[in-house]
């Protein structure tokens, strides 16, 4: 007569032991996957913002450093008098956008962009000293600093900051 090894199973010692081990390697799986997941999100809102701050410095780098249908000074920072605030597609020099938010983000023409409702992006022109960028001054100087930021949710995601100069403006026209 041949013996038969009888098949053994698992006793519920190693069953509660197997079951600790995988839970204690998936919670700490899980705890790990969380903040990767938002490490990424936060670098993706990162890129979106830093686009939206390309966009508007891209559009404000564009426009003359004083209002050329103006004979107001380069001293005012803000839209001239009958000039809109409220819309972009209106502002024709770089002082326009002082002081300019727009939440949510919309394009020139005052199209919402989609999906970015808690989004906002926010302007500040002021002059500033030739020989020191980071001073600001009460009168024209020839030099403004213009810094665009962009926060979700009020945290800031992204900032740009041009200098723009009368000069530039100068050398491009031929003057």
């Amino acid at each position: 007569m041949s013996h038969q090894p009888t098949a053994r199973g698992f006793t519920m010692v190693e069953t509660v032991l197997a079951t600790l081990l995988v839970g204690t390697v998936l919670i700490s799986t899980l705890s790990l996957v969380g903040p990767v997941m938002r490490t990424t999100e936060l670098a993706q809102q990162q890129i979106i913002a830093q686009r939206l701050a390309d966009e508007l410095v891209d559009e404000i780098a564009s426009q003359p450093f004083v209002d050329p249908s103006s004979s107001d000074s380069e001293d005012t920072l803000a839209p001239n008098t009958g000039e809109r605030t409220s819309v972009r597609a209106d502002f024709d020099d770089v002082d326009d956008y002082n002081g300019w938010i727009g939440f949510p983000p919309k394009e020139k023409d005052g199209t919402t962009k989609s999906g970015l409702t808690k989004w906002a992006r926010q302007v500040k022109v002021e002059h500033v000293l030739a020989a020191d960028l980071t001073t600001s001054s009460v009168s024209a100087t020839g030099v403004k600093r213009i810094r665009v930021q962009v926060v979700r949710n009020g945290t800031l995601l992204a900032e740009e900051i041009i200098i723009r100069t009368s000069a530039w403006d100068d050398m491009r026209s031929g003057k």
